[in-house]
């Protein structure tokens, strides 16, 4: 019998920003704001084997890929202790179920299902993406990680191809990203979500809570890297699939009309 446990985390919209404050942390707090970026008590890898099972229908020249590609360089970059390898896809693919695989796919409406993201996956169109992660409930090891865009009612865009006014691939790619290593989401005062560890001024964070349309920065910043260092080096890769009770945790990103 599976055992399921759900996290949520959300990416909103914001308006006007007021950039600066986080940089000033005093060097205690620091301290507190990095190991709270951790997802508590899960043992997370800190390599990450995938398959890329399709892109957005709004996107045909293969720029979706190569900003997914991008934003999984930019971590990497950011801590050597981090790897993400694509393999070949073997096998079905259905979304939301566990299979032994990583993989990474846009979820589109087809001829039989309008609808998947709502009926299959059963998420809200409100939602801009999901990483969704089966964890050990035991060892609290993650086992599989999946990272799902919603294609069926959100509109997306790369700077060479997409849609105008759809969200910016890399910007929501390193948001989930951050999740698939194990980093939570910040906020500022004010938003739902926000601790009093988070302090202010956390727009220019990846792992930022919100976002808009027009956003398009995509950068890893270096107290987000100094949060990685903290935490790796991890558990490696598990090469086999125990038959256990699992949980699984899911972290979306949603958007505010």
């Amino acid at each position: 019998m599976n055992l399921f446990r759900k996290l949520v985390f959300s990416l909103g919209v914001f308006g006007g920003a007021a950039f600066g404050g986080i940089a000033i942390l005093d060097v205690q707090k620091e301290e507190v704001f990095l190991k709270n970026m951790r997802m508590n008590g899960l043992l997370v890898p800190s390599g990450y084997t995938y398959s890329f099972i399709r892109g957005s229908r709004y996107i045909t020249d293969g720029s979706d890929y190569q900003a997914v590609q991008n934003a999984f360089q930019k971590w990497t970059c950011a801590n050597s202790s981090l790897w993400a390898v694509e393999v070949p896809s073997k096998g079905d693919f259905t979304p939301g179920r566990r299979n032994g695989r990583n993989e990474i796919a846009w979820i589109s409406p087809t001829e039989k299902e309008p609808n998947p993201w709502k009926h299959v996956l059963n998420l809200p169109n409100a939602f801009l993406a999901v990483v969704k992660v089966w964890v050990e409930p035991i060892t609290n090891r993650v086992i599989e990680r999946d990272l799902y865009f919603n294609d069926v009612s959100v509109r997306w865009r790369t700077g060479s191809d997409g849609e105008e006014g759809g969200f910016w691939v890399e910007r929501v790619a390193l948001h989930e990203i951050g999740h698939l290593f194990g980093l939570r989401d910040v906020y500022n005062p004010g938003r739902k979500g926000w601790e009093e560890w988070m302090g202010e001024g956390n727009e220019r964070l990846a792992m930022y809570g919100y976002s808009s349309r027009w956003e398009e920065t995509a950068a890893v910043h270096p107290l987000e890297a100094a949060a990685m260092a903290l935490a790796y080096p991890s558990v490696p890769e598990p090469r086999s699939m125990p038959v256990f009770a699992l949980a699984v945790a899911m972290f979306f990103i949603t958007h505010k009309r």
